[in-house]
């Protein structure tokens, strides 16, 4: 058994179950699925049954909206008093962050503190206003980032492991780049706006 530590509270654990695409196949699938349990280390060999936690309600926003709209929903404020509630325990920084949190702290983003813009200049403010519309933005232009294009695919390299390149690693998720590793190898990501032939 080998143990891999996180920084974070949550992780992601993908698996793959090919399926021919018939009833039948589907039928085989689920109810291999429904053989799927992750169980804590400390419940295992015992009968404990591990409990979801609570889930908060109201939600602290919409989850059936696309994550952009609920960015954009947040706006300038709440996005970043979001972004630094998360900063405080369930998403803290790394080492490797030190440089660009003190970049942050100078306009007010500090994790475990409220963001204040009443606090920062006018210029400051209006400079900020616009930055979860832009962020999205800067995502969509940047799909680049991930790899190199080959025959319309766009192969991608050194997922997982991000370091202080931010942009990939905004970039990666909504393009369905979770990383199957901490330290992916090469994954193909096909978009397309029209259907095209193969």
């Amino acid at each position: 058994m080998e143990h891999i530590s996180f920084a974070t509270d949550y992780m992601a654990v993908l698996g793959r179950i090919y399926s021919t695409g018939t009833a039948e196949d589907y039928k085989a699938d689920n109810a291999l699925q429904a053989q799927l349990k992750i169980t804590p280390l400390s419940a295992c060999g015992t009968d404990d049954i591990p409990k979801a936690p609570p889930v908060q309600t109201p939600a602290p926003f919409s989850m059936t909206d696309k994550p952009q709209k609920v960015i954009l929903d947040m706006g300038m404020e709440g996005y970043f008093d979001r972004m630094a509630t998360l900063m405080c325990k369930v998403a803290p920084p790394s080492r490797d962050d030190v440089a660009i949190l003190g970049r942050m702290k100078e306009i007010g983003i500090e994790p475990c503190k409220d963001f204040a813009p009443d606090t920062l200049e006018p210029a400051v403010q209006a400079a900020l206003e616009s930055v979860p519309k832009d962020a999205l933005a800067k995502i969509k232009a940047n799909r680049k980032v991930m790899g190199t294009t080959v025959n319309g695919w766009t192969i991608t390299k050194g997922l997982g492991a991000y370091g202080t390149d931010y942009l990939k690693r905004a970039v990666s998720l909504p393009s369905g780049g979770l990383p199957t590793a901490r330290r992916m190898r090469s994954i193909p990501i096909q978009q397309r706006t029209a259907r095209v032939p193969p």
